[in-house]
């Protein structure tokens, strides 16, 4: 390789050393420099997502110091019930417990806020959460809900 480099015109040299002045930067920069790059801007986006999280963790962590003081001896249909019953809300038109810290429940022409204000109250309370909910509008302000809550 040195031999034909030899050979070559000073002109060849010049064209061949200058490509190559050209050709490697731009190698450099597209193959090694770029997904650094790439991965930084990645890693920076997940960074401020995750401090995002946590802030907002921080920001809802009084939920969980009202929590801590819980009856867990009562059974999850029993509080769940009570509940429903304070908060004078419809009786719901299928309850079905789930194991020991599941409940499925179908609501049937419930106002949406009331709804909302009972699965915030499970939570609040009894440190229960929603594992699946399906909504589905009837009429203004009304929906039939099918429910499924669990404890934490």
């Amino acid at each position: 390789m040195i031999k034909k480099f030899s050979n070559l015109s000073n002109r060849e040299k010049i064209l061949i050393i200058s490509l190559l002045l050209v050709a490697v930067p731009l190698v450099v920069y597209n193959f090694m420099l770029m997904p650094l790059l790439d991965d930084y801007s990645k890693n920076k986006n997940d960074l401020i997502s995750n401090l995002q999280t946590l802030n907002f963790i921080k920001s809802n962590s009084y939920l969980l110091n009202k929590t801590q003081n819980i009856d867990k001896n009562k059974s999850i249909l029993i509080r769940t019930d009570e509940t429903i019953s304070k908060m004078e809300l419809p009786i719901p038109a299928k309850i079905q417990p789930i194991g020991k810290n599941s409940i499925k429940l179908e609501f049937k022409n419930i106002k949406y806020k009331s709804l909302m204000q009972f699965i915030l109250k499970m939570r609040q309370t009894h440190a229960i959460t929603v594992k699946n909910i399906a909504v589905k509008k009837t009429s203004a302000g009304m929906v039939s809900c099918l429910l499924t809550l669990r404890n934490l």
